[in-house]
Order: C-alpha cells, then sequence, then structure tokens
C-alpha cells in the first residue's frame, strides 16, 4: 500500500486491512514522504501489528518507485494492491487467495468495486467482465479491467512498473503479467472506491487515458514483432487550457449520479475535442476490427 499525504482516509484503510478473515499476510506499507500527519500513524500502527513492514521513503519518489520498492520488499508470491483512500471489506483477501490457490494457471485477480464519492454516497457500481476472455477484450480495447486496487497477481521476477506509462502504469502492468496466464474477477464487491478529489483519476485523467492509449501500442509491438519496438513518449508534456478544462469535465462526470447530467458533461468534451473524442469513445469499438489479428491472438492467450 503507498501513502502520501493519505492523513485523512489512512486509518480506516489500514484498519480494513488488519481486519481481514485471511490472517498469514505480511503488509508492506510505503510511505512516500509524506509532510501531513500520516507518517505518524502509521509509526503507531506498525509498533501494534507485527504484520506491518513500514518503509520510509527519505523524500518523495512518486507512485511508480514507491510501488517497485513495495513489490520488490513483500516476501509472498501473490501480491494484493490497495490505495490508502479505499476500503475493502473483511473477506475480500480470502476470497481471492482462495480462488488463485484453487486456480495455478490465473495470474490476476480483482474485484467489483463501489465508487465513493466525497459525500460517502455510491454513486455507481463497477461492472468489470469476470471471465479470463472478456477480461483480454476490455483490456484490448483500452479499458482496464480490473481496478488497482481491488488486484491480487502472481509476483513474476523481473516485471515491475514503468515510469515511462504514469498514470496508466497499472494498465502497462497488467497487459504484461497477462502474457504469463488468465485473468478472473470475482464477482462480489469487496472493495470501496473512494473518488478522492487529489487522486489521479480526478486530476490526470487525460494523461491517464493518453498513457493507456500508448501502452496498448506497446502491447501491439509485443504479439507483432515479440519485443517493444518504440519506447512510450514523454506524456509530461501534455497541457494547456483546453486538456484542463477536460480534465475538470470528466471529474464532474465522475461524481455525479444524474445520468442527464454526465450526458451534457460528455457532450461538452465532444465540442472542446473532436478528435479525442472519436479516440476515447469510437475507437475503442473499432480498434478489435482494425488490428482483429492481434486482437484474436491476444483474447485467445491462456484460453
Amino acid at each position: 500500500m503507498p501513502v502520501y499525504n493519505g492523513e485523512k482516509f489512512l486509518k480506516r484503510a489500514v484498519e480494513s486491512v488488519l481486519s481481514q478473515t485471511f490472517k498469514p499476510f505480511e503488509f508492506v506499507i510505503v510511505n512516500d514522504g509524506s509532510t501531513d500527519a500520516s507518517g505518524r500513524i502509521l509509526r503507531a500502527y506498525a509498533r501494534k501489528d507485527k504484520k506491518i513492514h513500514l518503509i520510509q521513503n527519505p523524500e518523495n519518489l512518486g507512485l511508480v518507485k514507491t510501488l517497485n520498492k513495495g513489490l520488490n520488499t513483500a516476501k509472498a508470491w501473490w501480491i494484493a494492491r490497495f490505495d490508502c483512500d479505499d476500503y475493502c471489506y473483511p473477506q475480500r483477501l480470502e476470497k481471492q487467495f482462495s480462488y488463485m490457490r484453487e486456480h495455478p494457471d490465473c495470474v490476476i485477480t480483482g474485484t467489483q468495486a463501489n465508487w465513493v464519492n466525497d459525500k460517502g454516497d455510491i454513486i455507481w457500481k463497477s461492472q468489470c467482465p469476470v471471465e479470463n476472455r472478456d477480461i483480454r477484450k476490455a483490456f484490448f480495447c483500452f479499458t482496464t479491467a480490473i481496478q488497482h486496487t481491488t488486484a491480487m497477481y502472481v509476483k513474476i521476477k523481473g516485471l515491475e512498473y514503468r515510469e515511462s506509462t504514469y498514470p496508466a502504469e497499472d494498465y502497462d502492468y497488467f497487459l504484461r503479467l497477462l502474457e504469463h496466464g488468465k485473468a478472473h474477477v470475482l464477482p462480489e464487491y469487496l472493495v470501496d472506491y473512494y473518488l478522492n478529489s487529489g487522486g489521479i483519476t480526478t486530476t490526470n485523467k487525460m494523461r491517464q487515458v493518453r498513457a493507456i492509449i500508448e501502452g496498448r501500442k506497446l502491447l501491439l509491438e509485443r504479439i507483432r514483432y515479440k519485443r517493444e519496438v518504440h519506447p512510450p513518449p514523454d506524456l509530461k508534456k501534455m497541457g494547456g487550457l483546453q486538456w484542463r478544462i477536460i480534465n475538470r469535465l470528466f471529474s464532474m462526470k465522475s461524481a455525479n449520479k444524474n445520468r442527464f447530467v454526465r450526458y451534457f458533461l460528455t457532450c461538452c468534451m465532444l465540442v472542446l475535442s473532436p478528435a479525442w473524442f472519436l479516440q476515447r469513445y469510437f475507437w475503442k469499438w473499432a480498434t478489435k476490427y482494425v488490428h482483429a489479428r492481434e486482437y484474436k491472438q491476444f483474447i485467445g492467450a491462456g484460453s
């Protein structure tokens, strides 16, 4: 669990992990140079519970380096990801671990999640595909079909998150992980995913969408040439008033339950950038036909 200035929801998140019905686990927490009370809160928990392995970064290294530090520190073969502002239900680890033990060809599992706004209201319930073939179809069509905070996966030697694919490092990592086996999503809702106003999904949506597109390009190269030919571009240069406005519209749409308001905000994004809108929505549908050979090869892997 990476932590950066997460004091507001940190106790709730830590307590939800420590309350799991599955007991024999190591709880690796990496505090990424927090400047709020997160460090003090985590040190207090670490003194009370020996499950916790607390790592303190001397400075803020960023999410990707922090994830890799936690991944490389963990002793177990199975890794369960979790964010410091979310909540997991008591049987989450037990149910995911049991499934992976019973299905050794499965390298990653997720769960369904409740999306919760700042007021604590459930505004959306995820409908992630459940079976391996359907999950692969979604991933190929630019959708992260397993939410990062719900994931449990097999630790593969040499496989790490990549800084160049941030803030879609999970999408890129899962695509490469799926080259080693099957995926599955449990139908139960075992995680509450909180839409934090300062989170990546809210503040960096445009760059995240672009990173997903670039990550999918790398997948196509691996399928075609058995290696990656072109490095991903530097997405830090993305900016401008247009993208900031679209980013804001995205966050407003994510936090709103009203279907008509969501439709209106989507239309606003279409007006601001028709080319981007078509790439984001139409291309999701068209790509399986444009890249039919790669599509069939990817969804058939692990079946």
